[in-house]
């Protein structure tokens, strides 16, 4: 109930629409990926920048999208853009895609390490899980924070 309610809002339809475009993407190619060695990290990157990239620079993408005249989402876009009012939620978003593009560029520095000289580095590579979960865990609360805030109408910014 409290998502519906803060769906009312432009900029949590943009954050939430963002979200779950970038992780539908990140599950359905997660088997085929998850073999590409370095290039797992490169992808896994992508979708952390396409995130922050999505949310940050909302006014831009969302213009984009609504010129392109696609009847649902060129409304949706178009409202979000207008509308536009970064949130604290996103920005602590922003901090957790940040973060984990940290943790995925140290993943791929100690991988560049260990084919390329005789060190064997495996910190990131041994706390790689538990950073990526507890980031997970982050995001959720900050998701619970945005469902809170729904319920509770901080979200003002409602058409």
């Amino acid at each position: 109930m409290a998502f519906a309610v803060s769906l009312r809002s432009p900029n949590i339809r943009w954050l939430i629409g963002t979200l779950i475009l970038i992780k539908t993407v990140d599950i359905i190619s997660y088997e085929t990926i998850l073999h590409w060695g370095s290039g797992y990290y490169f992808i896994i990157s992508t979708f952390d920048i396409a995130g922050i990239t999505l949310i940050a620079f909302r006014q831009c993408t969302a213009g984009a999208i609504a010129r392109l005249s696609i009847p649902f989402l060129s409304q949706f876009a178009m409202s979000s853009k207008e509308k536009y009012k970064l949130t604290a939620n996103e920005v602590a978003i922003i901090g957790i895609l940040s973060l984990s593009l940290l943790v995925n560029i140290a993943s791929l520095i100690e991988r560049f390490i260990r084919h390329h000289s005789d060190l064997n580095p495996m910190v990131i590579y041994d706390l790689f899980p538990m950073l990526k979960f507890s980031l997970s865990v982050l995001m959720l609360l900050v998701l619970c924070s945005v469902a809170i805030n729904g319920a509770r109408n901080i979200y003002r910014d409602i058409t």
